[in-house]
């Protein structure tokens, strides 16, 4: 699997370089997240910290708790920071895929008719829950920019690559949890079919190895550059192509991640990594 990993064109030392002039967007959506944060904000500011310019785009909807005050206060006191809300979202979009679908989506319709973003460079978008509410050495991020042919580069953590529901390559090109559903209604116990789908799939890497080429991934950060999303959109749409003794019934819905990466793939011939060096956990 060699030819699946890709080789340096920069030092560290000149991918910091590199990133000084560059102009980064981070954009993430929010629900019911204000306990995470104060310390979401940290990181962000840490990693923001490391270009040229930022903006923060996030897209809040029908939170309960102060996730939404939080965000305004933010956005109050610092120009840079947007923050767009809607409310009766959740109930409305059947199935959360979908939903997660439609609020990405708003933050990409925005980006497409704000001028303010036509300079960006490159968008990183987050989980802004407790997957980006740890210390981490935000100076990770820089190892991606030690490499070039790529359209985006999903984040890895100390135990492994994790998200295994947006992974898609040569040996899963499924949905984990579809298959997982499959499989206990055809006689595998939970345990077994997860042990199947998603144990399995958790790749290990050494610090120092290359990124890996995928179809898809996520892990609770990934970087694309901006040039490689064009005419591209999440989606939570799923057709079953798991054959298996016995019908059973499909989930309604998939990881919107492998869909978008998907239409990156197709539509601008962007090539998806997982970067073993990108740790956020």
């Amino acid at each position: 699997m060699s030819n699946l990993y890709m080789k340096k064109i920069r030092s560290l030392e000149e991918a910091i370089e590199y990133a000084l002039e560059q102009n980064v967007l981070i954009a993430g959506i929010a629900m019911n997240v204000g306990q995470y944060l104060d310390n979401v904000f940290e990181n962000i500011k840490r990693i923001l910290s490391l270009f040229k310019s930022y903006k923060v785009l996030v897209f809040e909807n029908d939170s309960t708790d102060n996730t939404l005050s939080i965000l305004k206060d933010w956005s109050r006191n610092d120009k840079n920071v947007s923050i767009l809300s809607q409310t009766n979202i959740k109930g409305t979009i059947e199935g959360r895929t979908h939903m997660i679908s439609y609020c990405r989506n708003m933050i990409l319709n925005s980006i497409d008719m704000h001028s303010a973003y036509n300079s960006i460079d490159y968008i990183i978008f987050i989980d802004m829950d407790d997957v980006l509410s740890h210390n981490f050495k935000v100076e990770n991020i820089l190892t991606s920019f030690q490499y070039d042919d790529w359209a985006g580069m999903g984040a890895c953590h100390s135990q492994g690559y994790y998200d295994v529901w947006a992974l898609r390559d040569k040996k899963i090109n499924f949905s984990c949890w579809d298959k997982i559903t499959h499989l206990t209604q055809v006689g595998k116990t939970y345990d077994e079919a997860v042990e199947e789908c998603v144990y399995k799939f958790r790749y290990k890497f050494n610090d120092n190895d290359e990124p890996y080429e995928v179809d898809s991934c996520f892990g609770g950060l990934m970087i694309y550059k901006t040039d490689k999303i064009k005419n591209c959109w999440y989606s939570g749409d799923y057709i079953c192509n798991i054959k298996l003794e016995g019908k059973g019934n499909c989930i309604f819905g998939d990881c919107e991640h492998a869909n978008f990466n998907k239409q990156i793939r197709e539509k601008n011939n962007g090539r998806i990594f997982i970067n073993p060096a990108m740790k956020i956990m």
